[in-house]
């Protein structure tokens, strides 16, 4: 990409990241936690319902926790996103993110790890998607507790 596109990138996920924490927060003080599960649960259906798309369009040939993470890999110029994968078994995955392009806006704004939580829903739902059974997804660790980075711990059910 050149500099004008980055530069285009980072300031649309900047207003993502505004988006975000606006909605999560919207619901939670009109409908409280009920609120944030009915937007867990639907963030979960649009992963697995994205992770089924990509299965059956081909834009991904491998499957499994390993190939839901390798596609993750391919996007982070596009998400600005920076981890690495640690492995400790191929039922467990942890996803260690040293750099969210969200944080900083999240942080001027407020936000808890509660609007995490509901994001990641869609890779949980995806991650089920590219596995073809359940998957449990823990938020481990947060920069929002004062951790130098987020482990998302993925493990089949």
């Amino acid at each position: 990409m050149n500099r004008v596109n980055d530069d285009a990138c980072e300031k649309l996920r900047q207003t993502l990241a505004r988006y975000h924490q606006t909605y999560v927060s919207a619901v939670e003080n009109e409908f409280g936690q009920h609120g944030v599960e009915v937007l867990k649960k639907a963030f979960k259906e649009l992963g697995r319902k994205s992770g089924e798309d990509l299965l059956r369009e081909s834009v991904v040939k491998e499957k499994g926790l390993k190939g839901f993470l390798r596609y993750l890999s391919e996007l982070t110029t596009i998400t600005g996103f920076k981890f690495e994968i640690i492995e400790p078994s191929e039922r467990k995955k942890i996803l260690r993110v040293h750099h969210c392009p969200y944080e900083i806006v999240w942080r001027k704004m407020q936000a808890s790890k509660k609007v995490c939580e509901v994001l990641t829903q869609i890779d949980e739902g995806m991650a089920e998607a590219f596995c073809g059974r359940q998957i449990h997804l823990e938020l481990a660790s947060s920069v929002f507790e004062g951790t130098p980075y987020c482990d998302y711990v993925f493990e089949l059910k």
